[in-house]
C-alpha cells in the first residue's frame, strides 16, 4: 500500500480558535515524532517569517493560507527574493480585481478585510472599507487610499492590533504562545474559510 508522502500540521486547537497564535513552540517535537514530511500551518505572514520556521524546525515547507489572500504577492517573493516588493499601486489593482470579480459586497469585504491590515497602522481604511454600501465606494476608497501613494512599498506584514474578524480573531485575556519567527508586531492571521467561502461561492 501507498504510505503517506506527507501531511500539514496546524499548529493550533480547536478550542483556541482563531483568538491564540499559532503553537510554533511545539513545532519541533512534531516534526521529530513524525515518520513522513511535515508542512507546518498557522500564522505565517512573510517569506523570512516562513523561512525562520523551516529553518528553525527542519519542517518539510510552510502552509500560507490567509496570509497570502492580504499579501497575494508573498509567492512572488518566496521564489525571487529580489523581486521588487508589491506597491500600493498593486493593492489598488487588487482591489479593483476583488471589486470585479465578485457578485455582491459582502464577499468584496472579505477580501478586503484581509489587504486592510497593512494599508494604515490605524486602521482607518477597515473602517471606511466597512462602512462602505456600494461597490462604487470601495473604488473610490482605493483611490483615495491606495493609488494616491503609488509606487511606495505596500507592507508585507500586517500591522499589529488589526483584525480582519475582530470577535473570532481578537486574543482573549491571558492568550500567549512562542511563535517561531514571528515578529511581535505582526497579529494574528485573517480568517481563511471566509476568505475560501468568498473565492468558491461568491466570485466567480
Amino acid at each position: 500500500k501507498h504510505g503517506v508522502d506527507w501531511t500539514t500540521v496546524h499548529l493550533r486547537t480547536v478550542a483556541d480558535g482563531y483568538h491564540a497564535p499559532a503553537r510554533y513552540e511545539l513545532a519541533q517535537q512534531v516534526v521529530d515524532a513524525s515518520p513522513c514530511p511535515i508542512l507546518m500551518n498557522g500564522d505565517v505572514q512573510t517569506v523570512p517569517q516562513g523561512r525562520d520556521i523551516i529553518d528553525q524546525t527542519k519542517c518539510w515547507g510552510v502552509s500560507i493560507g490567509r496570509g497570502a489572500i492580504r499579501y497575494p504577492w508573498i509567492f512572488r517573493r518566496k521564489n525571487n527574493p529580489e523581486a521588487k516588493a508589491a506597491t500600493y499601486a498593486e493593492a489598488f489593482d487588487y482591489l479593483r480585481w476583488v471589486v470585479e470579480g465578485c457578485r455582491s459586497i459582502g464577499p468584496m469585504k472579505g477580501y478586503l478585510n484581509f489587504l486592510g491590515l497593512s494599508v494604515d497602522a490605524e486602521g482607518k481604511f477597515l473602517k471606511a472599507m466597512r462602512q462602505s454600501r456600494t461597490p462604487e465606494d470601495l473604488i473610490k476608497l482605493g483611490e483615495e487610499w491606495l493609488l494616491t501613494r503609488g509606487e511606495e512599498i505596500f507592507p508585507e506584514a500586517p500591522f499589529a492590533k488589526l483584525y480582519a474578524r475582530p470577535s473570532m480573531e481578537k486574543p482573549r485575556m491571558g492568550a500567549a504562545a512562542t511563535q517561531v519567527g514571528q515578529p511581535s508586531s505582526q497579529n494574528d492571521e485573517a480568517n481563511t474559510a471566509a476568505a475560501t467561502s468568498c473565492a468558491t461561492d461568491s466570485c466567480g
